[in-house]
C-alpha cells in the first residue's frame, strides 16, 4: 500500500510517462514481484483521479499508472 501511494505521487509528476524501471537490491520471490507489478500498473477505484490531455486537448482520465514495467537487474 505504501509503494502504491508513492507510485501515484510519481505518476502525478509524470502523467505522460508509461514506463517505470525497478532495480531491486534484494532477492525477491515471484509472488513479491507480482505484487510490485500490480502496485505499479493498477489504478484502483479508490485512488485519486489522474487526468492527462489527449491529442485533441481534451481531458482524459488515466486507467493505469505505468503500463510498461521493467526490472533492471533481475537474474535467475
Amino acid at each position: 500500500l505504501a509503494l502504491h501511494s508513492y507510485l501515484i505521487k510519481i505518476k502525478r509528476k509524470n502523467l505522460k510517462e508509461n514506463t517505470i524501471v525497478f532495480e531491486p537490491k534484494i532477492d525477491m520471490t515471484y509472488e513479491d514481484l507480482i505484487k510490485v507489478m500490480d502496485s505499479a500498473r493498477i489504478l484502483e477505484n479508490t485512488d485519486p483521479a489522474l487526468w492527462v490531455k489527449d491529442k485533441d486537448g481534451l481531458d482524459k482520465r488515466l486507467k493505469t499508472l505505468f503500463s510498461n514495467i521493467v526490472f533492471g537487474n533481475i537474474q535467475s
